[in-house]
């Protein structure tokens, strides 16, 4: 037997090993129920580099994509937050964005959210939307908002971003991954957004 086909099986035992590690966690967090209230990191299904294709066929990277669960009142899914790295010329500047994507039960058929663009104050700012008869508006400061975003600081978009908008917007900190995952949490349910091909 070559050196080669030798690597080539000890590879493919890796491989299956691995896969049986990951086939057993998927197991046991299938079995885990979200908990009442609180986030859960997944790290087995974090991703580096990953990658989101857009309709206009633009492609974002993204280094670091770490996935969580919801808690049982948010729906109990999995959602996937990171930083995309490259500045986008908006609301007045060159920003960096934080996006946030609904997954299906594997991690998988990622499908956009929201997004969190970096403000002027050294947080991130989001836009809420879901207004109107339509369901697709952005709400004013002052409007009635949907349960669940009492939790969570709102300001107005154009106090946080140079050349914002005069909408409400909810913020987070530098490292706020919570919060930005729940304000996705609630888009998700109250606009009826499903990870791919759901």
């Amino acid at each position: 037997m070559s050196s080669a086909h030798g690597l080539l099986i000890r590879l493919d035992h890796h491989i299956r090993a691995i896969a049986e590690i990951r086939e057993a966690l998927v197991t046991e967090l299938e079995g885990e129920s979200p908990t009442q209230g609180a986030w859960r990191r997944v790290p087995v299904f974090d991703q580096s580099d990953f990658r989101y294709p857009w309709p206009d066929a633009t492609e974002d990277v993204i280094p670091a994509f770490h996935v969580w669960q919801a808690p049982s009142d948010l729906g109990g899914g999995l959602f996937g937050v990171g930083v995309n790295l490259d500045p986008t010329s908006v609301f007045g500047g060159p920003r960096r964005y934080a996006g946030v994507f609904v997954l299906g039960a594997e991690g998988g058929s990622a499908r956009h959210v929201v997004n969190f663009n970096e403000d002027d104050q050294g947080g991130w700012a989001a836009l809420i939307r879901g207004a109107g008869a339509s369901g697709r508006g952005y709400f004013r400061v002052g409007d009635s908002l949907p349960d669940g975003y009492e939790a969570l600081e709102i300001a107005r978009h154009s106090d946080r971003l140079a050349k914002g908008w005069d909408r409400a917007c909810v913020v987070a900190g530098p490292d706020d991954e919570i919060t930005m995952l729940t304000h996705a949490a609630l888009q998700a349910r109250d606009r009826d957004i499903r990870p791919m091909g759901s």
